[in-house]
């Protein structure tokens, strides 16, 4: 454990900011290649942990989503971190001004140091066809 420490203090701003850079990639190429998506919590930036994003997709809900980025090698998360028995909208989703359907189809994504720009390129592509995927097969 305090060899993990000890990288950590060695290296624990390269990380943070590796990972800066591939959030950045991830959620530009996400708002850029597919149109329903939309990026909660703060700006990209200082004020936001590297670590996650959270996207909700119009008209898509966060399990199907998950499921189909899943069985082609994308791990996400379905629904946000914080989640409640009742069927109403988790506390950290009200915090940061979601809608029941956008809380309904949020999806987490958790970056780690392998995130390097080539996964996050793919990522951006998988997520893309798996979006197109389920809307093509949704009810007009």
């Amino acid at each position: 454990m305090w060899e993990d420490w000890e990288e950590w203090e060695k290296r624990g701003d390269d990380f943070r900011k590796d990972v800066a850079q591939a959030q950045k990639v991830l959620a530009e190429g996400i708002l850029k290649e597919v149109p329903s998506a939309k990026l909660h919590g703060s700006k990209l930036g200082l004020e936001r942990s590297p670590n996650h994003l959270a996207f909700s997709f119009a008209g898509l809900e966060a399990e199907s989503l998950a499921l189909v980025l899943d069985r082609v090698g994308l791990a996400v998360r379905g629904g946000s971190g914080c989640v409640t028995r009742e069927m109403r909208i988790p506390p950290g989703m009200k915090g940061i001004g979601a809608s029941p359907e956008e809380s309904r189809a949020l999806i987490l994504f958790t970056l780690g140091p392998e995130a390097d720009l080539e996964k996050i390129s793919k990522a951006v592509d998988l997520v893309k066809e798996a979006v197109q995927r389920l809307t093509s097969i949704l009810p007009s």
